[in-house]
């Protein structure tokens, strides 16, 4: 999305690998609340919207991350699958970035990072 304000295109596209961002979200929440990722029988992943309800009917999900996961995954499939060229302005994008990184922090409140790699999280003197 960073070379988006040169070329719009760009940052549709960027705004479609949110989308797989996030159905990499449910599956991890999924798989975290015990849910199955696979379908049984086949092991397929499962799409989704199945997920999305699976979940709900769970109780790992109210209904407004419900109504929102699922509208997620509805631009997601609009974006990888459009009848038409859609192009998005960086603003629209931006609303949809911050209005992701909310839910993802509702499903994940303490998500805990590795330290940086390289010794880049350590002091020169060390």
């Amino acid at each position: 999305m960073a070379y988006g304000g040169f070329y719009y295109p760009f940052i549709t596209v960027g705004l479609g690998q949110l989308g797989l961002v996030a159905e990499a979200a449910i599956r991890a929440h999924a798989e975290k609340c015990g849910v199955t990722t696979r379908v049984t029988g086949s092991g397929k992943p499962k799409n989704m919207v199945p997920l999305i309800d699976e979940l709900r009917a769970a109780g790992h999900l109210n209904t407004t991350q419900e109504t929102y996961w699922k509208a997620v995954a509805q631009l997601r499939n609009y974006l990888f699958h459009p009848d038409e060229c859609p192009v998005y302005s960086l603003g629209a994008v931006l609303f949809h970035l911050n209005t992701l990184t909310q839910a993802l922090l509702e499903l994940f409140p303490k998500a805990v990072f590795p330290p940086l790699s390289g010794g880049l999280d350590k002091t020169p003197s060390e």
